[in-house]
């Protein structure tokens, strides 16, 4: 009998919207695990994807570690997959952080893939100081600091770098129950460093009546730090499908996981959107007047801003303060302008900046004529191809002024002067 764990039916939203993994990468990898995972399964999938397993050697040759990788074809409950046969140096070693960092870096992989190996590492530290109660510095991995898991994960990262991979979705995982043998003596399924990295994501789980460790670590932190939910009504073209066997055969399942490298497409909800990753400037303060406040707004938007807000929150010591957000644009002269008035017209000793995607309807400017004078018209593209209207602010407000008439008609006389040239072009 299978059994969710607690919390799967509410999950649609785990993990949250990530960055692409990589500058540039468009392609998604859809990851479907209802045996389970481990990192040399993820691995050799991604070679039956196309990554080059011959790559991955060259990097540990160059770190001064001889070894010999094959993709191995093999049936599992009767369907084919494809086993990763490792040849190794032998070795007795428990490795750091320091260690792993220092291996990774020794690997001479893409800067990208780099990086993402190493937030796998540091990850992992940060979960295994806080089970065992000491710093991530002085953690001592054991299965993962092995030679093994140095390659499952570091050929994690440069596969999916290599396969242009932005995006992974995990649409099923399934763990075990029972006990494992560890290096800390025996222990529940899943083991308590496996439950934790699933856990800090909020990752959605399946168990199914299998008396073995299903997902192991390794497995476990390459999608902490990858995956996430697959979008609802994502239109995709798959490319190719690959599956990483286990190495022993499960009752009743094949021990398979399957990768399947696809091309997202547009949809009549999506199509024409911008999406654009813009920085993000966030600090917070205990002391500005509400008059400080209005001033540093108009100064920031004057700077180029995109978009300025307070937010109102409890601060340290009990003191009530606000949360100042900016969304900036990729200039690197307008961030810096940015930046320096939040920290000349501001108390904040500190910012925290970020990245977040922004959809953009396409958009651009016509002028309309009104009884009073011309009005500039922000003009949006919807999905689709239809579009809408709204006169500019500033230049309704001007002509209101000046006539002495309310705003809301001038308003009004620019949307219907829109509204009746559209229906003269449609007409032609």
């Amino acid at each position: 009998m299978e059994q969710h764990a607690p919390g799967a039916q509410s999950a649609p939203g785990w993990g949250g919207r990530r960055e692409p993994l990589f500058p540039g990468a468009q392609r998604a990898l859809f990851v479907d695990a209802p045996s389970g995972i481990a990192g040399d399964m993820f691995l050799v999938a991604l070679a039956g994807l196309g990554f080059s397993l011959a790559e991955l050697e060259a990097a540990f040759a160059r770190a001064g570690v001889k070894l010999a990788l094959a993709a191995e074809p093999v049936t599992r409950h009767h369907l084919a997959g494809l086993h990763l046969r490792a040849e190794l140096p032998h070795e007795h070693v428990h490795r750091g952080l320091a260690d792993c960092l220092a291996i990774v870096n020794a690997l001479g992989l893409p800067a990208p893939a780099a990086a993402l190996a190493e937030r796998c590492f540091r990850r992992l530290a940060a979960v295994e100081a806080a089970l065992h109660a000491t710093t991530p510095a002085n953690v001592h991995f054991h299965e993962v600091g092995a030679l093994d898991s140095l390659l499952d994960i570091a050929g994690a990262a440069l596969g999916l770098a290599r396969l242009g991979v932005g995006q992974v979705y995990l649409r099923e995982l399934a763990v075990g129950r029972g006990t494992v043998k560890t290096a800390h003596g025996v222990l529940p399924v899943p083991a308590p460093a496996t439950l934790a990295l699933l856990t800090a994501r909020g990752v959605p789980l399946r168990e199914v009546a299998v008396d073995a460790e299903l997902v192991t670590p390794t497995g476990a932190l390459i999608l902490a730090e990858t995956a996430e939910p697959a979008p609802a009504g994502l239109a995709w073209r798959p490319l190719a499908s690959a599956y990483g066997a286990g190495t022993r055969e499960i009752p009743g399942r094949p021990n398979l996981l399957r990768l399947t490298l696809a091309e997202p497409l547009p949809t009549a909800a999506t199509e024409g959107l911008i999406h654009r990753e813009l920085p993000l400037l966030r600090c917070t303060v205990d002391d500005m007047s509400a008059e400080r406040c209005g001033y540093l707004m108009e100064r920031l938007f004057e700077a180029g801003a995109l978009d300025v807000h307070f937010r109102p929150l409890q601060m340290k010591k009990n003191r009530p303060g606000i949360e100042i957000e900016v969304l900036a644009s990729e200039d690197a002269e307008q961030l810096a302008r940015l930046q320096g008035l939040l920290f000349t017209e501001t108390s904040t000793l500190g910012l925290r900046i970020a990245r977040e995607e922004r959809v953009e309807l396409p958009r651009r400017f016509e002028r309309v004529q009104t009884p009073w004078g011309e009005v500039t018209m922000k003009v949006a593209t919807l999905p689709g191809g239809d579009r809408r209207a709204a006169p500019e602010y500033e230049d309704c407000a001007r002509l209101a002024r000046a006539s002495g008439r309310p705003l809301a008609e001038i308003e009004e006389a620019a949307r219907r002067a829109w509204a009746a040239r559209r229906e003269e072009e449609g007409a032609r």
